[in-house]
């Protein structure tokens, strides 16, 4: 799965999924609030290529994502939320021309 698609948890909720992971994460990072997800990491660079969704109608494109290298990128259905935001249009029609 994609960072796009990472949760907020709370830190409860951390802590009845795992007790230690969290406590080895304070030591590591402390208790102030940390980002582990850069934000170029949820931006789409490229759509390398489609093909048709198996779970439906319509289409799941390749998403090259921002800052990561290929072996990081992953299958999204093509009306995922972020693929439509109006400056990565240009990224479909680039897919579709080719």
């Amino acid at each position: 799965r994609s960072h796009v698609h990472c949760e907020w948890v709370t830190e409860s909720t951390l802590a009845q999924l795992s007790r230690r992971r969290l406590a080895s994460f304070r030591a590591r990072h402390g208790a102030e609030p940390c980002l582990m997800v850069r934000p170029e990491w949820v931006t789409p660079e490229r759509l390398v290529t489609r093909r048709p969704c198996p779970m439906g109608p319509g289409w799941e494109v390749l998403v090259k994502w921002a800052g990561l290298g290929y072996e990081a990128a992953t299958w999204e259905h093509d009306a995922t939320g972020v693929l439509l935001r109006p400056e990565l249009l240009h990224l479909h029609a680039e897919m579709w021309d080719s």
